[in-house]
């Protein structure tokens, strides 16, 4: 009784399976034919519909080129005027002034031939001296012009007008006044002055713009009344209403916009089936970006709707009497097979069933016979070692499983960025899976070649950081022979980066130096210009011993000195090792000394 339910489910759960793949397969059918037909009406909608997008488009493309190659025109003017370089950068307070009234009644005139788009024109020399048609700006006596993102952009466009997300020199000094106000909102710009005679760059001009400058733009096409218009930056971060339009653009439709391209059209998978066309103008290089909510879309495929899902049903109600019979045709000689399956199951392998059918579960069924038979014969000879070495294979295997799964992630990540553009980053994870090669490989001793390919590894993945912002180099001479322990050198590098440059931002060298000594000795010396350390510190920075007084990370460095001269002397000898020279305030060397051929020398002069 208890055999013959088994068989009975056996029989009803696979006439299950037999009906559900057929049904599957007509629903795929079905959605297939779909989704054909929703393409094709959808691409006949969306050329109409971006035809008219495109038309307009161009039509106020034209008129914004005209606009910004006006104040295009005003800022050329200003950098190629002899008059204003000459009165830039004076020194004395009686040459800045009279400087200032030649320059700013310039400036004024230009302001008002403009006055209805233009909120300011000011220009910053080279020597911090200002000058504005409206604005003041105060200026710390530490600023230094060339070091503002302002003029690192400006300087890539050669003296030729470029527009800004931002202005980060009025947003930080421009004074409480006109910089506070609503119409200071609007758009940047800015542009280098040079004396192209000399290739010096005299000072900064950036002229500003009000927010509705592209808004109050006006048509008649009536088409334009239910189509909304922004300008947006290369980045997305900045978006202007153009021609009155009201509402926001919409930040996953902005997410969506490719900047690089000179134009293209897109379908928003949103409840209004927004249609998105933008087009690149020229003169500004921003992204005129167009959206209208295409609301027919729904209400044209209602019909289509209709005939697909009445398909559906119908195709739904075909499976369900062809699967139900495909089945039951299947069913038989299954019984024999499954009934054999629970005996080989419970570990009876002498069992066969010995069909004597012609078709594919006749087929089946014998080779589930062979199967029984070579099984009982792997048993009794071979299959026992085969599991112990499986076993120590799986145990191997488990070993390296999480570096492996760490490379093949980091490379997942990389061709990731590659994709998305991101440069940058992908060099960074590049640099990091090559220090966690090193790191993880089996070898104990590696030639200077790797050691210092491992530490330039490490400060180009640390310098794509910026905290802190350091210079550095690596050099080598001879060496070619030199063997020192893995990761020797990283960890003093670590140190005068984390701890020799302390708080300090900027300002920071760090220089590596590898070359051969008398004795066939070789050295390598890693300099940094950092706070130093005072006797003291270096006494307890060589004995490995911290300083009651010192906190978490002090110790770390100073057993980090201590293991890497230990390493190198278990392996040289007492007379190899590390020596530190640091003068407080003025920076630290770290010198390393180990034989140039692998062996111990006779001769230590250079080290003395």
């Amino acid at each position: 009784m208890k055999q013959f339910r088994f068989n009975s489910y056996v029989r009803s759960h696979l006439k299950n399976e037999i009906f559900f793949l057929i049904t599957l397969v007509c629903i795929l059918q079905a959605a297939i034919i779909g989704f054909v037909t929703w393409r094709i009406y959808a691409r006949q909608l969306f050329d109409r519909e971006k035809e008219n997008l495109i038309q307009l488009l161009n039509v106020v493309n034209q008129d914004l080129d005209s606009r910004i190659e006006a104040v295009n025109s005003i800022a050329l003017d200003i950098v190629i005027s002899s008059e204003i370089k000459s009165n830039l950068n004076k020194e004395n307070s009686l040459e800045v002034g009279r400087a200032k009234n030649i320059v700013n009644s310039i400036l004024s005139k230009k302001f008002l031939s403009a006055s209805n788009v233009l909120v300011d024109l000011s220009i910053i020399d080279m020597r911090n001296n200002t000058y504005s048609t409206r604005a003041t700006y105060l200026l710390p006596s530490d600023f230094h012009l060339q070091d503002t993102d302002v003029f690192k952009i400006a300087e890539t466009y050669n003296g030729a007008l470029c527009w800004l997300d931002s202005n980060s020199i009025i947003d930080r000094y421009g004074g409480d006044s006109i910089f506070h106000s609503n119409h200071m909102e609007g758009l940047r710009a800015a542009a280098l002055i040079k004396d192209y005679t000399q290739g010096q760059i005299l000072g900064l001009l950036m002229v500003s713009l009000k927010e509705d400058s592209f808004s109050a733009i006006d048509y008649s096409n009536s088409k334009l009344k239910s189509v909304n218009m922004y300008m947006v930056s290369p980045t997305t971060r900045t978006i202007l209403p153009v021609a009155g339009s009201s509402s926001t653009l919409n930040r996953d439709i902005a997410s969506r916009i490719d900047t690089t391209k000179e134009r293209d059209t897109i379908i928003m998978p949103d409840s209004d089936k927004t249609l998105v066309s933008y087009v690149k103008n020229t003169a500004m290089g921003w992204t005129l970006v167009s959206t209208i909510a295409s609301a027919n879309i729904a209400r044209s495929f209602s019909y289509i709707i209709r005939t697909l899902i009445a398909t559906i049903i119908l195709s739904i109600c075909s499976s369900i009497l062809i699967s139900w019979l495909s089945a039951s045709l299947m069913m038989s000689g299954i019984d024999d097979l499954s009934k054999t399956m629970k005996l080989v199951e419970q570990g009876n392998f002498d069992v066969q069933i010995n069909s004597k059918r012609r078709d594919e579960l006749g087929s089946l069924s014998r080779v589930f016979d062979q199967m029984v038979h070579n099984i009982k014969g792997l048993i009794d000879k071979t299959y026992k070692q085969q599991l112990l070495t499986q076993e120590a294979e799986f145990k191997a295997l488990q070993a390296q499983i999480n570096p492996h799964f760490l490379y093949n992630t980091l490379d997942m990540i990389n061709w990731r960025l590659l994709a998305n553009g991101q440069d940058e980053i992908s060099r960074s994870i590049v640099e990091l899976g090559m220090i966690l090669q090193y790191s993880m490989s089996a070898k104990a001793v590696v030639s200077l070649q790797e050691e210092l390919q491992n530490v330039e590894n490490y400060l180009a993945l640390r310098k794509s950081n910026r905290d802190p912002d350091f210079l550095y180099s690596i050099s080598q001479e001879g060496g070619e022979h030199v063997q020192l322990p893995k990761l020797t050198l990283q960890p003093l590098v670590e140190n005068a980066i984390l701890h020799g440059f302390g708080q300090r931002h900027s300002g920071n060298e760090l220089n590596v130096r590898a070359f051969p000594v008398t004795g066939h000795n070789y050295r390598i010396e890693i300099m940094d210009n950092g706070v130093g350390m005072d006797d003291v510190m270096l006494r307890e920075a060589l004995a490995g011993k911290p300083e009651q007084n010192e906190k978490v990370d002090p110790p770390k460095m100073h057993i980090g000195i201590k293991n890497v001269d230990e390493r190198i002397k278990h392996r040289y000898g007492s007379s190899f090792g590390i020596s530190i020279t640091s003068h407080y305030g003025f920076g630290t060397t770290v010198s390393i000394l180990v034989p140039e051929d692998g062996t111990k020398p006779t001769n230590l002069e250079s080290w003395q």
